[in-house]
């Protein structure tokens, strides 16, 4: 309040000197204008108006410098004022403080000062009891206690002085935690991000995962089908026609029984990319030459020996499915041997 009063008194100060200002201008326009009179012809209402016009003129220009003024003065006001309401807000904070740091202090006091009283009051008593002769041990006891007080009141100052020291200790160790709280803060925040950024690779790879398992499932939907055979021929032929298909009577395995060792077929049972192998063996001294044929048509792929010598084809076709494929002579005068002529297929996968 005493800010704001010496405020307003400098306003009011202020006023009173422009209006001052104010009047004495206009004193001398009008000895400026007496001169004028006296020393300058007349023309009339013209006089008047350079009165009035001089006069406007240092009264307007007067009056717009204490606007302008009057406006900083109230915008340095305004800001000393928001100065004044910070300071007494730390004022009342530090008033706080001091004054529970004085409560407790005179607490304390009370307390030291009402115990030594008490002993006071003994220490009288006893002197009040004892003889004259008594009296300088008395003296002595009551200077030392008086002593003793003092000591006392030093060690409460010293303990009171402790006590901020510690405070300022906790104040800056809670501001060490703050800090590191925040640290926390921003690293958990790090974590959440990363971890975000996991759970969206996690389920990118389950995506991905569950596109291999679809592809798996229809690998395996093609597996599903098995189809495979060997069989082998339990007599030998000699000098067969050319064109002449062969029947493999020793069947060894026929999954699916796609084989038929009473045709010599081996029908396809779905669409689909199929490995068949055969191979064959020349009588002695004759001479072998088997094919391998697609719907009872020869895909050229063929197997040759001679001489007792053994060999053999291998061959991937892609088959529909009821196809028919066997092994037939390609040569007429064919002669086998039964030890090693085979023939073998198996469904790789349907398509």
């Amino acid at each position: 309040m005493a800010n704001e009063d010496k405020f307003e008194s400098m306003e009011a100060q202020f006023t009173k000197s422009l209006e001052e200002l104010e009047s004495r201008l206009n004193v001398k326009i009008d000895k400026v204008i007496e001169t004028l009179d006296k020393y300058e012809p007349h023309m009339g209402d013209i006089t008047n108006d350079i009165k009035r016009t001089i006069s406007n003129s240092v009264i307007g220009m007067v009056k717009s410098q204490y606007v302008s003024i009057t406006k900083s003065i109230k915008q340095e006001k305004k800001v000393l004022m928001q100065i004044k309401n910070d300071i007494e807000t730390n004022s009342k904070q530090m008033q706080y403080e001091i004054v529970n740091a004085q409560k407790i202090l005179d607490e304390q006091l009370e307390t030291r000062y009402s115990l030594k009283e008490s002993e006071i009051d003994n220490t009288m008593a006893l002197f009040q009891n004892e003889s004259l002769n008594n009296s300088l041990i008395f003296k002595n006891k009551f200077r030392d206690a008086l002593e003793d007080l003092a000591a006392k009141d030093r060690y409460i100052e010293s303990q009171l002085s402790n006590r901020d020291s510690a405070i300022s200790s906790v104040r800056s160790s809670v501001s060490g935690h703050s800090y590191r709280l925040s640290s926390i803060d921003s690293k958990l925040s790090s974590y959440k991000s990363a971890l975000d950024t996991l759970t969206s690779n996690v389920m990118s790879y389950k995506s991905s995962a569950d596109s291999v398992g679809y592809r798996v499932g229809g690998i395996e939907t093609k597996l599903s089908k098995h189809s495979s055979f060997y069989a082998e021929r339990q007599t030998h032929e000699d000098d067969m026609p050319d064109g002449i298909r062969l029947r493999y009577g020793d069947v060894f395995r026929n999954e699916g029984s796609d084989y038929s060792s009473v045709t010599g077929y081996y029908t396809a049972p779905e669409n689909g990319v199929y490995l068949f192998w055969f191979s064959v063996e020349a009588r002695y001294g004759k001479r072998a030459v088997l094919c391998l044929y697609h719907n009872d048509i020869s895909t050229g792929i063929e197997s040759f020996e001679e001489n007792g010598g053994g060999a053999g084809q291998v061959a991937f076709i892609y088959l529909s499915r009821g196809s028919k494929v066997s092994v037939n002579s390609c040569f007429s005068g064919s002669s086998i041997d039964p030890h090693r002529t085979a023939f073998s297929g198996v469904l790789l996968y349907t398509k």
